[in-house]
């Protein structure tokens, strides 16, 4: 799971944020622009260790910003390595 931040992530979901359901696709795509991606239910962001398959991105709008990440090919012993 990666997780790209403007300020303290707990204390942003502490504020039960607005999620944008619309932003994550764009993410996904520009991480992954080679593979074929197709949005899913709604799901839960604790899950960080998809199947190989999946990607999950959750993004919170609004300042100060947070997107959160989880997917098989991050779960490496060097992550600081990942482009």
């Amino acid at each position: 799971m990666l997780v790209y931040t403007a300020g303290n992530p707990i204390e942003i979901l502490r504020g039960n944020p607005v999620l944008d359901r619309d932003t994550p696709i764009a993410i996904a795509k520009k991480l992954f622009p080679s593979d074929k991606l197709e949005a899913m239910n709604d799901g839960n962001l604790s899950y960080t260790c998809p199947p190989d398959d999946e990607l999950i991105v959750g993004y919170v709008r609004y300042f100060p910003g947070l997107v959160i990440v989880a997917a098989k090919e991050f779960g490496m012993d060097y992550p600081f390595k990942l482009p």
